[in-house]
């Protein structure tokens, strides 16, 4: 949760995933970035990447299959462009699930042969981790509500 990167995270989980057999990678992903000033964003994002890659992310608030953004967000190149950035995360539409597949996609890949991947969310409750996977999915795939153990 981008309001509170840190307290949203569980670095003894991290570390755990970390220390186990095979090449584990993880992708830290800051979901609800429309609640947050894209200085902080910015900010926040240099520093968790440098431990792990880091998608910004804002899932879509609409019907999926209507509304799904197929726009890249990407910060650095948004520069000062402050009415574009706030145009952005005030609509409806999803942000960062193009670049969050592209990732795992990259990491699939091993010797330039795409493997198959198991990919797990994990996350405190309300972090909003429902509507990433419906944002990638394009689809309602996942119920969600604001009631924590909802799914």
């Amino acid at each position: 949760d981008a309001r509170d990167p840190l307290g949203c995270r569980c670095q003894e989980l991290e570390r755990k995933i970390m220390g186990m057999p095979g090449s584990k990678k993880l992708i830290l992903v800051l979901n609800k970035i429309d609640l947050v000033p894209t200085n902080i964003l910015d900010k926040w994002r240099n520093y968790l990447r440098r431990e792990f890659a880091c998608i910004l992310f804002k899932a879509n608030t609409q019907g999926q299959r209507s509304n799904l953004s197929s726009n890249n967000f990407f910060m650095n190149s948004l520069g000062n462009k402050e009415d574009l950035i706030n145009e952005l995360l005030h609509s409806s539409k999803a942000l960062g699930p193009e670049n969050l597949l592209q990732l795992i996609k990259n990491y699939s890949k091993t010797d330039g042969v795409k493997q198959a991947v198991t990919v797990g969310l994990i996350g405190y409750p309300n972090v909003g981790k429902s509507s990433v996977i419906n944002s990638l999915k394009k689809t309602r795939a996942v119920g969600v509500s604001s009631l924590p153990g909802y799914t």
